[in-house]
């Protein structure tokens, strides 16, 4: 996605988006500099275009839109990267897996390592990484590497549930303050001090 790639936008891709979506990711995205507030409601709206969890085509679409505004407003790469991780993680959007047969190998590859821990507890594999790291080697540090990498991913995964929890009760509530109306609103406002 840098400058000097070339981006091959293909039909499904292309087929993604209506008009509409198409300009809410836009202006979602040019509002990543206005603010904190305007940066939440930012990410609100392209997590609700794109969904939590997007095909390959529609996330690929939206990624490539991303980029193309920030790039023509004049963001630079890495400030481009760490908004589209920003955004993600913010929002709870799962990246799905692709449609390449490469990176379809090696999804499968991670998931064969990764079911050698399946029915084992975080307290059980904290335990059994202790005893290795006891009496390290070579072979008993790889091992405990392997180990942490699970319990990490682990983490990851628990984290994603509840980012995605909190998109979607943030999505309840402006919903919600958008059916009230001015007199109310204003009384919330100052009854509970918020501004």
């Amino acid at each position: 996605m840098k400058n000097s790639t070339t981006v091959v936008k293909t039909a499904e891709m292309l087929s993604q988006f209506d008009e509409h979506e198409n300009a809410q990711l836009v202006s979602a995205t040019l509002a990543l500099d206005e603010g904190e507030d305007a940066i939440a409601e930012a990410i609100a709206t392209i997590a609700e275009v794109l969904g939590t969890k997007p095909s390959w085509a529609r996330y690929s679409m939206g990624r490539v839109l991303f980029w193309e505004t920030l790039q023509n407003a004049g963001k630079t790469e890495d400030a481009i990267k760490s908004k589209w991780k920003r955004v993600c993680h913010e929002s709870a959007i799962t990246i799905p897996e692709s449609d390449d047969p490469e990176a379809k190998r090696k999804a499968e590859q991670r998931a064969k390592a990764r079911a050698v821990f399946a029915e084992k507890s975080d307290d059980q594999l904290q335990a059994e990484m202790a005893s290795l790291l006891a009496q390290p080697t070579l072979a008993k540090l790889e091992s405990a590497k392997k180990i942490s990498k699970e319990l990490a991913h682990r983490q990851k995964e628990l984290g994603k549930d509840a980012k995605s929890e909190l998109v979607a009760l943030r999505k309840r509530v402006k919903d919600w303050v958008d059916t009230l109306d001015m007199e109310v609103l204003n009384y919330m406002v100052l009854e509970h001090n918020i501004a």
